[in-house]
């Protein structure tokens, strides 16, 4: 929902903010936002939707209400995504809103400048999923871990740049280790 009006201003800011709903898309756009379209409920996006969006502007900010609905359009949307992403042909970014709140509800009670901040703080996607999957994680479940290390992995091995991999790498290491020393030895094998 709003790709037509949304696509020139997000080609003038740089980037493309996803909501869920056409209520968040009206009020932001009554807030002066307008490089924001609706995914119209918690599904994926087409791949070609993606594309013909990339064509317009390649850094999307995913900026769905902070509930479990959120969090699982998050999911689906990076699913869809994450191929592209992998390869560099789109930066993916999740700003985290707080429990409970949409983006209108930011923008109404806290103005454009909070929604705003909200964004510009959006962490890259493949952190956003690291830390997703490491935040109820049962370090002492050798199962669990070993679940959810080879789920991170599949999305690390797909990423095209070696320093980035390598980066992530690390990062997966410390989030499943139970201390820094078990950590640099992960990283290394």
């Amino acid at each position: 929902f709003n790709e037509p009006r949304a696509k020139e201003a997000a080609r003038l800011s740089g980037s493309l903010i996803f909501v869920e709903g056409h209520l968040d898309v009206v009020s932001l756009w009554r807030h002066g936002i307008a490089n924001v379209v609706a995914m119209q409920g918690t599904g994926a996006p087409e791949k070609f939707v993606l594309e013909r969006l990339a064509k317009t502007v390649n850094n999307f900010i995913l900026c769905f209400d902070g509930d479990e609905g959120g969090r699982k359009a998050v999911q689906q949307f990076i699913s869809a995504a994450g191929p592209m992403a992998k390869t560099g042909a789109i930066q993916i970014s999740v700003a985290q809103l707080p429990q409970g709140k949409d983006p209108d509800e930011i923008c109404r009670e806290d103005g454009a400048e909070a929604f705003h901040s909200l964004t510009a703080d959006a962490m890259p996607w493949l952190d956003w999923v690291i830390d997703y999957w490491a935040a109820d994680l049962d370090k002492t479940n050798a199962a669990h871990v070993t679940e959810v290390e080879k789920a991170l992995r599949a999305e690390i091995d797909g990423l095209t740049s070696n320093a980035v991999r390598a980066h992530y790498i690390d990062k997966v290491a410390r989030a499943l280790s139970h201390d820094e020393k078990e950590a640099a030895k992960v990283a290394k094998d």
